[in-house]
Formats: structure tokens, sequence, C-alpha cells
């Protein structure tokens, strides 16, 4: 169980450092913000996972939830990484070709469009690809055994069980 939730807390952490280097590597004029918020948002979640999952003793249903909610964020995250990652895979293919043509790796601005190297936010979002991949499996690898559901005993069961409803006596006239 310690395994599955330190794993949660180990890939919170990666995806938190690579957002962070993310940003701070991205170029003047690039709106990079996204690469540092929702990693936070993602680390957020993983760590209410790793603190709830160990709970599935006493509190099933929320270690339950927080156990598959905490296999489920990193395929989240991987696959929206992963979609995200293709456009900026294309902008970054464009700007090569650019910079092949005008060999200046300065800020191009041609009309309202101003272009600018987005390799950093293609190799930070392929590092969040494969990072989701790898801290996936190994979740699968370390996922806790559940333990089963408590057994209502037939006492438990009578005990819980609302009492009969009796019926009300007949009415005795007197005759």
């Amino acid at each position: 169980m310690i395994r599955f939730s330190i794993t949660l807390l180990v890939y919170a952490t990666s995806i938190l450092i690579i957002g962070w280097l993310t940003n701070h590597v991205a170029p003047p004029g690039a709106n990079a913000a996204t690469a540092v918020i929702v990693p936070s948002i993602g680390a957020a979640l993983l760590t209410l996972c790793a603190v709830c999952a160990p709970l599935v003793r006493e509190r099933r249903k929320l270690g339950l939830f927080a156990i598959y909610g905490g296999m489920a964020i990193p395929i989240v995250l991987g696959m929206g990484a992963f979609m995200r990652g293709q456009s900026s895979l294309k902008k970054t293919h464009e700007f090569n070709a650019l910079f092949d043509e005008e060999g200046s790796i300065a800020l191009v601005v041609s009309g309202e469009e101003k272009r600018h190297n987005t390799a950093y936010q293609t190799i930070g979002i392929g590092s969040m690809v494969v990072m989701s991949g790898f801290a996936f499996l190994v979740l699968i690898m370390h996922r806790p055994k559940i333990p089963a559901a408590k057994a209502v005993t037939k006492a438990a069961a009578k005990k819980s069980a609302p009492p009969p409803v009796s019926k009300p006596a007949p009415a005795d006239d007197g005759e």
C-alpha cells in the first residue's frame, strides 16, 4: 500500500519539476504559464490520492476512489499531453523550416503573427507523456490488494433491519 502512495508522490514531484523546467527555459514572449499550471493541478490531485489510498481499510469507498483515481490521472495527463504535443511538434517543425531559410534564431514577426522556437514546449510535453506512461506501469505493478468488504452477519443484518409493522388490534364494541 505504501509503495503505491510513494509512487504517486514521486510522479507528482516529477511532473512539477518538468513543468517548472519547461516554464523556465521558455524564450522571452512565450506564454508558458500552462507548463506550471497543468502539472500543479495534476500534482495536487495525485497528492490527494496518495494520502487517501491507504484509508481503504477504514473507509473503503474513499480508498477505492483514491486508488483508481490515482491510476487514472497519469492516463489523463499522458493522453492530454500527447494530443497537445502533436500540435507543438508541428509548430516546432515549421519554426525549424523557417530557421533553415532565414538563419536567425530571434523571434520572427510577420504581420500579427509572431513565432518563436517551441522546441522547449515539445520536449517538456514529450517528457510528460513518457513520465505518465512510466508512472502508469509502475502504479499497475504496485497497486494495492483491495481488502474484502466486511461481511454482514445475520445478527447484524437482523439488528439493522427495521422493526416489523404491527397491525392495530380490532376495536371491541362490547357486544
